[in-house]
């Protein structure tokens, strides 16, 4: 079982997208699942960042989870989903950061996704961080092209 955090967001939604596409058993995590739709085939769980027995249940069972935190520069979200997947015994964990992660020179945004980057690395799992540099989503509004065939271009 895949976990994916962020289910019904633009990156999130694709990935419970591909993966059930592909056959994968995909649990779509999401502080509201009404509110938005996944494709038959995932499993639809609630959750939310601040709340560990929520977090602690999607993780039951999970071989695998996709972290897609909320930044900010208050933000805990990536170390309370590592701790709920080093309890659950998760095998590995793919973290989606920023590209630009610990530069100084980017201020202090630079260093919004670094505590997440760092409870990943140190949480036992095998793990790898992803740093695009910028979202397909970005670049398709920007594109009449990308637009008018759904980011295809």
């Amino acid at each position: 079982m895949i976990l994916v955090t962020g289910a019904t967001g633009t990156i999130g939604s694709e990935l419970v997208r591909l993966l059930t596409a592909r056959g994968e058993k995909v649990r779509a995590l999401t502080r509201d699942p009404s509110a938005g739709r996944v494709p038959p085939g995932a499993d639809v769980v609630p959750g939310d960042y601040r709340d560990a027995a929520s977090l602690r249940a999607a993780m039951d069972g999970v071989a695998a989870a996709f972290l897609v935190g909320v930044p900010g520069p208050d933000a805990q979200h990536d170390e309370a989903l590592v701790s709920a997947a080093r309890t659950a015994g998760v095998g590995r964990l793919v973290k989606l950061s920023a590209i630009g992660t610990g530069d100084p020179d980017l201020g202090s945004f630079g260093g919004w996704h670094v505590p997440g980057e760092e409870a990943v690395r140190g949480s036992g799992a095998e793990w790898t961080v992803l740093r695009p540099s910028s979202g397909r989503s970005a670049r398709a509004s920007r594109c009449p092209t990308c637009r008018a065939t759904g980011g295809r271009a």
